[in-house]
């Protein structure tokens, strides 16, 4: 029998998956501590494995916890509310966890500090959004899972429909996931991860995220981006390389739903919003990564993703200021491709191929892998004929 670091045995992986199922359909209800939620969360990453392959084959296998995560999720509720559930979740009942919690988060008194703390509810959202997000990635966009004869309702596959993927619908949904993404304390960025691979399977949820206000598609992510940052300066949270691991992963997370909108429809709702501001927080992040002390191998795939976002969101400005650059500027913002690095520019070409209308002054509505393939070069898009004849 394994035992944890109390010296209580450890729950089993079925135990660990009914007590986190009871805790998602009934948040406030629970009579646990938050111990035996971490180490329940602990058995499922246990069972996840290391490898990608292993982790998408659990995920699947727990269709009751999809769908009990998902509503979690995307329930609408008030910041009293979502306030509330932490505080829940993440409050200890049991005496001989006070002292165990304070060594390990807190000097401060652990009923006062341990209610909201960070680090318990990251591990808590991050767990089930990224078991939500294996399963769609494994899927091809808007292709549901097939039902299950010799299954019982509650055990088919995960998503069977639309309405088993946003059960609420998505207005409603968007408001929940916009909620549980707005705070500050570090869990946010699994969220709008998550938003990204749904949008990204299903295309009329991504049609009404880049929809006004633009919340989950433009002011949440470059509001979290910004978060990350102020996050990273603060000391209080950890030494400068533990920082600088959770700000790499953080700054990855929160970024991933740009490509996933962009690939998914053409939109660039994210540089034009608040253009200005856009760009200055792309170029605050290249600074900030350009000097985190970890290894670059681990964050070197963002430096030119990063790079390409300061130049569409500089045109941006120019367009709003009525400024128009010099051939050469414009030159000079463009980072090539290493003749050394052919799989940087592999990358680049696939996706050019997989995005939209490459014509900057054309303003149609049109999907990305939908739209027709340049005639002449076989790579790039364009949303129509017209259009791209007057690129030539």
């Amino acid at each position: 029998m394994e035992l944890d670091s109390m010296n209580r045995a450890s729950p089993s992986l079925d135990e660990a998956c009914e007590s986190l199922l009871l805790l998602l359909r009934e948040p406030l209800s629970s009579s646990g501590c938050s111990s035996q939620v971490r180490a329940a969360l602990r058995r499922v990453d246990d069972a996840c494995g290391p490898s990608l392959a292993t982790r998408t084959k659990f995920a699947k296998s727990q269709p009751q916890l999809l769908r009990a995560a998902i509503r979690f999720l995307t329930l609408k509720r008030s910041p009293a509310q979502r306030a509330t559930i932490m505080g829940s979740l993440a409050r200890c009942r049991c005496p001989q966890c006070l002292m165990y919690m304070a060594l390990e988060y807190t000097e401060d008194a652990p009923d006062e500090a341990f209610v909201l703390n960070p680090k318990f509810m990251t591990h808590f959202i991050g767990t089930f959004t990224t078991l939500l997000s294996l399963v769609l990635v494994d899927l091809t966009r808007g292709r549901f899972r097939n039902g299950k004869s010799d299954k019982s309702s509650d055990a088919q596959p995960w998503p069977l429909e639309p309405n088993d993927l946003l059960p609420y619908g998505m207005k409603v949904s968007i408001e929940g996931f916009s909620g549980w993404a707005s705070g500050n304390y570090g869990y946010e960025p699994h969220i709008l991860q998550l938003v990204g691979k749904v949008a990204s399977f299903h295309l009329p949820f991504c049609q009404e995220v880049v929809k006004p206000p633009y919340k989950l598609s433009a002011i949440l992510p470059l509001q979290q981006l910004e978060n990350a940052m102020k996050r990273y300066a603060d000391p209080s949270r950890g030494d400068l390389t533990e920082r600088a691991t959770e700000f790499e992963s953080e700054v990855r997370l929160a970024s991933n739903i740009l490509q996933d909108l962009g690939l998914a429809i053409q939109s660039n709702v994210f540089f034009t919003v608040d253009s200005k501001r856009t760009l200055s927080v792309f170029k605050r992040l290249l600074e900030h990564l350009s000097r985190l002390p970890i290894s670059r191998d681990i964050f070197a795939d963002m430096i030119p993703q990063f790079e390409d976002y300061v130049v569409i969101a500089q045109s941006h400005v120019d367009e709003d200021e009525g400024r128009i650059p010099q051939l050469g500027e414009l030159l000079s913002r463009i980072t090539l491709p290493s003749e050394d690095d052919p799989k940087e520019g592999y990358n680049m070409m696939v996706i050019a191929r997989r995005g939209g209308c490459w014509n900057i002054s054309c303003t149609a509505d049109s999907e990305g892998l939908r739209t027709p393939l340049c005639a002449q070069c076989d790579l790039i898009r364009y949303c129509s004929k017209r259009v791209s004849a007057s690129q030539s």
